[in-house]
């Protein structure tokens, strides 16, 4: 009897060791650059910039020289001129159970961040979501890029569904990732679209089957696990390292995408896969 209370009694100090990390960890993952902040509404405007401008706008907004080209022939420059701003900011956060008592999700408290316009296959990667101090983080992928529709699996309990770009403008870190080839990112996020909705939430799925698109109805999946599977129904893996069990930073880190903009997360990890 008292191996018993003994085992209950470190176990209670177990979980309340984590619980009480799991709450001190929040403000732990915003990056906010080292390096000087410099004012580029005058480089932006400038006609043909170089490949070091473009970097410099990188280093500067987390905006791909890409992405940057795309937005400074729209004229953008109020969005680059807002993200040169922000980039450097230290973030104030709120934190909220997605979970309770084990799951936080971290938002902003003031401000909404300006996110790529993006495309259909497009990936949204986040790590302002911990569970006991892991910070597992969040994954979407984009539908529909005319209205910012995203398909997401939010948490245990729910079934993924279609939801809003503008909830992630909140969260205070993020990666946009695009695959290389156009159409086979088109093809992702129409299985998607077609096959991926209303799925049961099941933390362990892929871990005994991890490719489910020759289900006729996929049985269950997670945040990360939808959006591979919505890729590896076309033949292509965006698991960084193959495992049993794909998690957000698999994806985040696949040589299989480029880096379109990044905020709130270190570039070094990234400046190799930065669409150009």
């Amino acid at each position: 009897m008292k191996t018993k209370k003994r085992i209950l009694l470190y176990s209670l100090i177990i979980v309340a060791i984590l619980f009480v990390w799991h709450l001190i960890v929040a403000n732990t993952i915003i990056y906010v650059p080292d390096y000087q902040q410099k004012d580029i509404s005058e480089l932006i405007k400038e006609n043909n910039l170089s490949a070091d401008d473009y970097m410099t706008i990188y280093r500067q907004t987390g905006v791909s020289p890409y992405l940057a080209k795309e937005m400074l022939e729209r004229k953008d420059y109020e969005a680059l001129e807002q993200l040169n701003k922000l980039y450097f900011q230290k973030q104030e956060i709120d934190k909220t159970f997605i979970a309770y008592p084990i799951t936080v999700e971290e938002r902003n408290k003031n401000q909404l961040t300006p996110i790529a316009k993006l495309k259909k296959g497009d990936i949204l990667v986040t790590f302002n979501t911990h569970t006991f101090g892991w910070r597992h983080g969040h994954c979407a992928i984009v539908l529909n890029e005319n209205s910012d529709t995203l398909l997401e699996h939010m948490s245990i309990g729910e079934v993924s569904c279609k939801t809003a770009l503008g909830s992630w403008r909140g969260y205070p870190s993020f990666v946009v990732l695009r695959y290389k080839d156009e159409e086979v990112a088109k093809k992702a996020a129409e299985y998607a679209e077609k096959n991926l909705l209303d799925i049961p939430y099941n933390i362990l799925s892929g871990v005994i089957k991890k490719d489910k698109s020759d289900e006729t109805a996929v049985s269950s999946s997670h945040c990360s696990h939808i959006v591979w599977q919505a890729y590896k129904s076309t033949g292509v893996d965006i698991d960084d390292n193959k495992g049993i069990f794909v998690t957000p930073k698999d994806i985040a880190m696949s040589d299989e995408l480029e880096v379109i903009q990044i905020y709130g997360m270190n570039p070094k990890k990234y400046t190799d896969r930065v669409k150009k």
